[in-house]
């Protein structure tokens, strides 16, 4: 769900006429699946992607042409001919895609901008959507994770809230004997990448996880260097020597963690109280002799990942920071198969 995040940051950017174009049924195989959205402006530009560009090129032709009007609508792909000269061919699409298509009102900016701040905070959002018909309006809502509710709020979505669990599948459901369907979508905030450490090779590592979804941010004693002019892509910056940061810093079971300050003491000192916290994943760099001398201890917690990153043979700080990136996004999404490391 990283389109989310993109369209955020330009759906409320200038006052042009925009349309947003979500996926919100797929039956059969598709190049990206239910949740993918798009932002199209009037002019034809486009933030987000649908597919391998055979459905974006139409829903913008249709965009162009004035074909929607100010109600939402929907639009259904069948991707499942053989004919090689329609869309859908050696693009990964062989299904039926339903595609949903709203303007933009200043009502949805308003909501979308209430959304954001709370993405922003670290808050996931569950969205409700009810699939529009001829004779009615579209209700949706959005049900934070702090228990507020933003949107037109229509009683019966509001009823569905206690229903939707927090890790319900993303697409097109079918509520009771009524026929409704209902548009679920889980909204997940980026998951925070606190990195401990401002020296030069920390620059790649940032521009990566940030260019992939994270929320990165980053501590340090060394002012002269834990700053936005040096880390345009983070966006926090905590300054203190370890004592002072754990004052500072609070955590959450989501929370990514990185040291890379190549300072012993200041990682030790830091570790003492990262390893109390119920965090997701610690990665250190150095080598898991290292890491032992840190810990004081032969064996592991589960979250500590040392030496951080896959093992891919990674040489100087781009390739390391691809190594610790692609670690990352396996635990993020907790892929099966533990990562290949080093034996020493």
């Amino acid at each position: 769900m990283i389109d989310i995040h993109e369209i955020l940051e330009h759906v409320s950017s200038d006052a042009d006429e925009k349309f947003l174009a979500t996926i919100v049924h797929v039956d059969g195989s598709a190049y990206k699946k239910e949740g993918a959205m798009m932002l199209v402006r009037k002019d034809g530009t486009r933030i987000g992607m649908l597919s391998g560009g055979c459905l974006e090129e139409d829903i913008v032709a249709r965009i162009e042409h004035s074909e929607f009007g100010s109600k939402p609508e929907m639009i259904i792909y069948d991707m499942k001919e053989e004919d090689e000269q329609l869309w859908g061919q050696n693009t990964g699409c062989n299904g039926v895609i339903s595609v949903l298509i709203e303007p933009v009102t200043k009502l949805l900016q308003q909501d979308l901008a209430q959304v954001k701040k709370k993405l922003d905070k670290g808050q996931n959002v569950i969205l409700l959507k009810e699939i529009p018909d001829e004779e009615s309006e579209m209700n949706y809502l959005f049900y934070t994770e702090g228990g507020q509710i933003i949107g037109r709020k229509g009683v019966w979505l509001e009823n569905l809230i206690p229903f939707i669990p927090g890790g319900a599948a993303t697409g097109t459901k079918k509520i009771g004997q009524s026929g409704k369907r209902v548009y679920v979508a889980q909204l997940k905030a980026k998951p925070r990448l606190l990195i401990f450490g401002a020296n030069d090779d920390v620059k790649p590592l940032v521009r990566l996880a940030a260019n992939v979804g994270f929320r990165v941010e980053i501590a340090s004693w060394q002012e002269a260097y834990c700053h936005e002019a040096n880390f345009p892509d983070a966006s926090h910056f905590y300054i203190g020597f370890p004592n002072e940061l754990e004052r500072q810093l609070t955590f959450s079971v989501r929370d990514f963690i990185i040291l890379q300050t190549h300072n012993f003491q200041r990682d030790q000192e830091l570790l003492a109280f990262l390893k109390e916290k119920n965090l997701q994943y610690i990665g250190i760099l150095g080598s898991k002799r290292r890491t032992k001398r840190l810990l004081g201890c032969e064996n592991f917690p589960d979250n500590v990942y040392s030496p951080v990153g896959l093992s891919i043979g990674a040489q100087g700080p781009e390739e390391i920071a691809v190594s610790i990136v692609a670690e990352l996004i396996q635990q993020k999404y907790k892929l099966k198969g533990a990562a290949i490391r080093e034996s020493g």
